[in-house]
């Protein structure tokens, strides 16, 4: 019965962000080329702190896709500030792809 619940939850919480923010949802399949600058601290938190992708609205797919990325991209990094450059895709299936370089800025802690 538990997993019933949780599976409808999940269904539904679908269901509800894309009732609510489907209008900004990234075209699935297309390419957006753009940057993220990504700030790390000395007790390795990770900030994503702007971002510019043109024609791509911000979005709960941006955002969760954007902060896995990044979280895995720069888990090894020293603290600094980091700028990605590169492309973002959404694919049909759910899944995204970054692809690019990261550079340090020249700003370390």
């Amino acid at each position: 019965m538990g997993v019933w619940i949780d599976g409808y939850g999940e269904r539904k919480a679908r269901e509800v962000r894309e009732d609510t923010w489907g209008h900004l949802a990234p075209a699935k399949g297309r390419k957006y080329a753009g940057w993220i600058l990504i700030a790390i601290g000395i007790y390795r938190d990770t900030i994503i702190v702007d971002n510019d992708f043109p024609g791509l609205e911000n979005s709960p797919w941006q955002y969760d896709d954007f902060q896995d990325f990044v979280s895995k991209e720069t888990f090894d990094f020293d603290p600094g500030i980091y700028k990605f450059e590169g492309w973002y895709k959404k694919f049909k299936n759910g899944n995204y792809r970054l692809s690019g370089k990261i550079k340090p800025r020249g700003i370390s802690v």
